[in-house]
């Protein structure tokens, strides 16, 4: 049995024959159960009870007022649900030269994204009040008023995790290839 056999198989057995030769595993973890308040859950909450309040407002009767106020009610709460949903079945895996994030839903179906890393990474580490994250991606998102930058990254680490994937990244970064 050759030396590169020996390596693969210590490998979980998911990710045989998705990393490249060379390509070790650094770190794995997963987001941390609690809710995480995101900025764009704010629009839709805020819709939905002006909504509810020109419903009550026009005093608006009939059968479908019902429809109404329970589709504003699921459209104020679709969001926070969606996300928390998707993070708690999310994980995540560092390489000695990528970041994976993954998603294995029954909603939303089983997704892998891979972000590579090198010197170029723009990397950073938000502090939350409890939970943080490490990102080292963004993408650019058209709005009406020109363009959002949506970091990527580990969402929702404690302090310790993300301070140690935070200097994993570094080191990935530093090191010549």
């Amino acid at each position: 049995m050759t030396g590169a056999a020996t390596k693969e198989q210590q490998l979980p057995r998911e990710w045989r024959g998705r990393l490249k030769p060379g390509e070790r595993i650094l770190w794995q973890g997963a987001p941390h159960g609690a809710f995480y308040w995101r900025r764009h859950y704010l629009g839709p909450i805020v819709g939905a009870g002006a909504g509810m309040a020109a419903v009550f407002w026009l005093e608006l009767a009939g059968p479908w007022v019902l429809a109404v106020m329970a589709a504003l009610a699921l459209s104020a709460v679709y969001a926070p649900v969606a996300d928390a949903y998707k993070m708690r079945h999310s994980f995540f895996t560092l390489t000695n030269r990528r970041a994976f994030i993954g998603t294995d839903t029954k909603i939303f179906g089983r997704k892998l994204e891979s972000y590579p890393l090198g010197p170029d990474t723009e990397l950073s580490l938000a502090y939350g009040d409890e939970l943080h994250a490490v990102h080292f991606a963004h993408v650019m998102r058209p709005t009406r008023h020109g363009k959002e930058r949506i970091d990527i990254g580990f969402q929702n680490l404690t302090y310790a995790e993300a301070s140690k994937v935070h200097d994993l990244i570094q080191e990935i970064k530093e090191t010549p290839r």
